[in-house]
């Protein structure tokens, strides 16, 4: 982190940081030992406070600079499985709860890097939407066009990081393509779909 402060101390438009979400480090908090309940209380309590030293820090290095923080929850993958460990509301309030301290400084990202239940992610109220383009989301017109409409934006997870990207990008400019055109389709504006976008 400070290499990367160092590195753009003189830039005036957006940087992006991120943190590891509560839910997703309340789940690995569980998995070591902890009774669940203190397992996501303390998750919660502890994301917060990074969640504010980060911006903290951040903004004294680069305070000209435009903050985007995402939260990575990859755990939010699983909210709807009858095993997870917390119920699907309890998980969309410690990432709100997140978010919210968040939001005073900076734009806020909500990253999840799995095929999720996106009304539970639009739900903690992130800024920008992080999803992989192969997540199933063309399916949620209504849910993607709402956000959009609120003048939310999408992180489209349009380059795999899983294996070979291929020597051009227009296998991969065809599957966002197909993507946001399904959205359309489903009642999207195609030309929101194109301005609140960031490629990924």
């Amino acid at each position: 982190l400070r290499a990367f402060l160092t590195a753009v101390a003189d830039r005036d438009g957006p940087i992006k940081v991120s943190l590891t979400g509560p839910v997703t480090l309340g789940v690995a908090l569980h998995a070591a030992g902890l009774d669940v309940d203190l397992a996501f209380a303390v998750a919660g309590a502890t994301v917060r406070r990074r969640a504010r030293a980060l911006v903290d820090h951040v903004l004294r290095r680069v305070p000209q600079a435009q903050l985007v923080v995402f939260v990575d929850e990859p755990a939010m993958a699983g909210l709807t499985d009858p095993a997870f460990p917390i119920g699907a509301s309890e998980g969309v309030d410690l990432v709100s709860r997140t978010l919210a301290e968040l939001k005073r400084d900076a734009v806020t990202g909500l990253h999840c890097c799995a095929p999720a239940d996106y009304r539970l992610l639009l739900g903690a109220g992130p800024k920008i939407l992080s999803v992989p383009v192969d997540g199933g989301i063309e399916l949620h017109g209504g849910l993607v066009g709402d956000h959009l409409d609120r003048g939310g934006w999408v992180a489209w997870g349009a380059v795999p990081t899983g294996g070979p990207v291929g020597p051009t990008v227009e296998r991969l400019w065809r599957r966002l393509l197909a993507v946001w055109s399904d959205l359309s389709a489903d009642g999207c504006d195609p030309m929101l779909l194109r301005t609140n976008a960031i490629i990924t």
